[in-house]
């Protein structure tokens, strides 16, 4: 039976029939062709002929991303913890200062380093995988677009997201990412012990970069995004990687390093409530004396 000039009412007439032969709708997630490119902000399943841009990411996909991601904030804490605190976000280090547990030297010192490794570290992924760039876009570096590469690099705004709103992002989970040092950090704290402390950690920024990637990336770590995007800008363009999405590049510096001071001055602000006003009643579960000593 001839079904190629038969209308939707014939074929639903003939459901029945055994001539007629339904097709299925390709199966894109089954084809050897694919590959998926998978990063904080979004993911990208480049097929032939056609892209899909997924911006909103399915759980699992997600979840693989930022713990991949995070396994590397273990060994950082596990090596430099001991000898310097494990210091590798300037947000953290300069709400850390306006507190007095920094000085501003040495904050100096630690943002250089911090900018520094980023630079580094980008520059090696790029090394590694250059045969794989390569491939992937025939040796024409693009920040954007069915062959963009720029994601893996740095973070970037998904589309339509206002500055305000990346801003507040940015500054809501740097709040809270402070919050969670600071009072894992606390002498009298010993829900963890300094061996588990580490993945206390961990836990918490899969947790944040899970919930908050789909707007921004959930950069957190304002050299985390600098870094990179300085070593982009001799791939991609030296204006280009900053005048992207209206100079988005400001975003991630200065929404995450004034969400981590608001954060870590809610903390001293709660424990100033808990030393001088701690209520009386509480002290057959917590030794409230001294904690107030430890303050």
């Amino acid at each position: 039976m001839d079904t190629s000039n038969l209308t939707i009412d014939d074929l639903s007439k003939d459901r029945n029939s055994a001539d007629v032969i339904y097709s299925k709708p390709p199966n894109y997630t089954v084809q050897s062709t694919e590959s998926i490119n998978c990063s904080n902000t979004h993911t990208q399943i480049h097929q032939p002929q056609s892209t899909y841009n997924i911006n909103y990411l399915s759980p699992t996909i997600n979840l693989n991303g930022n713990r991949i991601q995070s396994t590397d904030k273990i060994s950082t804490l596990m090596i430099a913890g001991p000898i310097s605190g494990a210091h590798i976000n300037p947000a953290v280090t300069i709400s850390l200062m306006t507190i007095g547990l920094v000085k501003p030297l040495q904050c100096m010192f630690y943002i250089i380093g911090q900018i520094l490794g980023a630079f580094l570290g980008a520059a090696l992924v790029y090394l590694v995988y250059l045969n794989q760039f390569n491939k992937f876009d025939g040796g024409i570096r693009q920040m954007t677009g069915p062959n963009g590469t720029a994601d893996i690099f740095f973070t970037m705004p998904s589309d339509g997201v206002p500055h305000w709103n990346t801003f507040l992002d940015q500054l809501i989970i740097a709040a809270i990412l402070m919050i969670f040092i600071m009072a894992l950090t606390r002498d009298f704290n010993h829900m963890t012990s300094e061996v588990t402390k580490p993945f206390a950690f961990v836990l918490i920024i899969i947790g944040i970069t899970c919930a908050f990637s789909i707007n921004a990336g959930a950069a957190l770590n304002p050299a985390r995004d600098f870094g990179p995007r300085l070593f982009g800008s001799f791939i991609y363009g030296r204006s280009d990687v900053f005048s992207i999405d209206n100079y988005f590049f400001f975003i991630p510096i200065s929404g995450p390093i004034l969400g981590a001071i608001a954060g870590v001055w809610i903390h001293q602000g709660f424990t100033y409530i808990i030393k001088n006003y701690g209520d009386p009643r509480i002290t057959d579960r917590v030794d409230l004396a001294a904690i107030r000593q430890k303050l």
